[in-house]
């Protein structure tokens, strides 16, 4: 929770008492559903596709660690890209179907549940 308090600041405004205000900022966690991807239900000739679109062949050969890393990030993305563009994703259901549920809960669950 800390980690979603920011901008601290004593207030200039006037109190009723000895001590003055101290101001504060709270951002909010908003939960996401898990996407579930399936690699068997990938449309694969559409990834064959993608990935030819893709492919770059005019940095070859490669003279350079630079231009290996280069190539070896570029592959990756390209293979990356075109897996996202050819499989079925699904939003996977919770059983909390509420939006303010999130891993951080479901961890802070998990311990009072082992000290009880």
């Amino acid at each position: 929770m800390l980690a979603n308090v920011f901008n601290w600041h004593v207030s200039n405004e006037i109190s009723m008492s000895d001590h003055q205000h101290i101001g504060f900022d709270m951002g909010i966690i908003v939960g996401t559903c898990p996407v579930t991807r399936n690699p068997r239900k990938t449309n694969w000739e559409n990834f064959t596709f993608e990935l030819e679109q893709n492919v770059n062949y005019s940095n070859f050969p490669i003279r350079s660690i630079e231009e290996l890393e280069y190539e070896a990030t570029d592959v990756h993305n390209n293979i990356e890209n075109a897996f996202k563009k050819s499989y079925i994703h699904k939003n996977r259901k919770s059983r909390r179907d509420v939006p303010w549920w999130n891993k951080t809960l479901e961890k802070k669950r998990k311990d009072m549940k082992t000290f009880q």
